[in-house]
């Protein structure tokens, strides 16, 4: 019995080892850059993978003067991200603000997209003319 006890504190030991090695390492993740979040982003686009620009997505998204949730959002995808605007999007350049290093426009015709951090990551915000 003896032998069990000694195994089961070095199996215990190994695991809060682990378990400190995997926070240690979490916690030193650099921070998304908005580089990274744009490749991920416009790749979702391109896929046209509605599901992956949702996670991308603030919610609720503010559209037709209404909050929509993530089954409107659904809805409003095919209005919101047509066949031209992925394709402008795939060759777009991101602007930043330089007013906030973490907001940052994309043109595409006639229409803004706004991006910007939400919670530590960035997510895209809203669109509009551009006036």
């Amino acid at each position: 019995m003896h032998q069990a006890t000694k195994a089961t504190a070095r199996l215990l030991l190994l695991l809060l080892a682990l378990s400190l090695a995997s926070s240690r390492s979490q916690s030193q993740q650099k921070p998304e850059t908005f580089a990274s979040f744009w490749k991920e982003f416009t790749g979702a686009l391109a896929k046209n993978d509605k599901e992956a620009v949702i996670t991308l997505t603030k919610l609720p998204f503010y559209f037709d003067n209404k909050d929509q949730d993530r089954a409107g959002f659904l809805k409003i995808y095919p209005q919101v991200f047509t066949r031209s605007i992925r394709r402008c999007m795939a060759t777009a350049k991101p602007h930043r603000d330089p007013r906030d290093k973490n907001s940052y426009d994309v043109y595409c015709g006639e229409l803004i997209f706004s991006f910007g951090k939400v919670g530590g990551k960035f997510k895209f915000l809203n669109y509009g003319p551009n006036d």
